[in-house]
C-alpha cells in the first residue's frame, strides 16, 4: 500500500477506516499473504499510524527499495491467518 489520504473536511468520520478495511478485504480477496506500508513520524501522521496499528499492523523492517530511517516507520499485516 502506498498512499491513502482523506480530505481535511472529512476527517473524523470513519472514512479512513472504511478505506483501509476495503484495501485489506481486496488484498485478501486477491489471496495476498501480506500488506505492508511506509508512513511518517511527524504529528500529521500519528492518526494514520494509530489507525494502522488498530487494524493489526505491526512494525517491520524496511522493504522493497526503502532504506531504514527514523523518519519513516514500516508496518505490515499478515493476511494468511
Amino acid at each position: 500500500m502506498k498512499f491513502m489520504r482523506v480530505a481535511p473536511g472529512f476527517l473524523g468520520r470513519g472514512i479512513g477506516r472504511t478505506l483501509l478495511n476495503h484495501v485489506i478485504a481486496e488484498a485478501q480477496r486477491r489471496d495476498y499473504h501480506r500488506i505492508s506500508l511506509e508512513t511518517g513520524t511527524t504529528s500529521p501522521y500519528r492518526p494514520a499510524v494509530a489507525l494502522y496499528r488498530s487494524a493489526g499492523f505491526r512494525s517491520c523492517d524496511a522493504f522493497a527499495d526503502y532504506r531504514p530511517s527514523p523518519h519513516n516507520p514500516f508496518l505490515t499485516r499478515d493476511l494468511t491467518a
